[in-house]
């Protein structure tokens, strides 16, 4: 998902010289999309507004939950350094964060099976 046309142009553009099979990029809010029909991913990268808060981070990680996350699932967000990091979800393992400058990252596997 990308709000912006021209961010969105320019991830399609990468997608298609890299020939990445089965990569997409669509245009609209997660928060719309996710309230469409599930369908699983691999890969999901967060990279929401650093503005938006911490709270709307952990509502769209528990939304993912639903049905969007293949197992074996790597989920990595991107977020302002001083941004109070989100809490993942039950089922979600592995987890690590890395501070890049002002950049904090976070990723972790989704494991449906070990969801409480």
């Amino acid at each position: 998902m990308e709000q912006s046309p021209a961010a969105a142009r320019v991830i399609a553009d990468n997608i298609r010289t890299l020939s990445l099979p089965g990569a997409t990029v669509r245009r609209a809010s997660v928060q719309s999309y996710l309230t469409g029909g599930a369908q699983q991913f691999d890969l999901v990268v967060l990279d929401p507004p650093y503005e938006l808060t911490t709270g709307a981070v952990e509502d769209i990680l528990a939304a993912l939950t639903s049905g969007w996350l293949a197992d074996g699932a790597v989920v990595v967000v991107e977020r302002s350094a001083t941004s109070e990091p989100p809490r993942w979800p039950d089922g979600f393992d592995d987890a690590w964060s890395r501070r890049f400058g002002g950049t904090h990252v976070q990723r972790a596997v989704w494991y449906r099976h070990r969801k409480a």
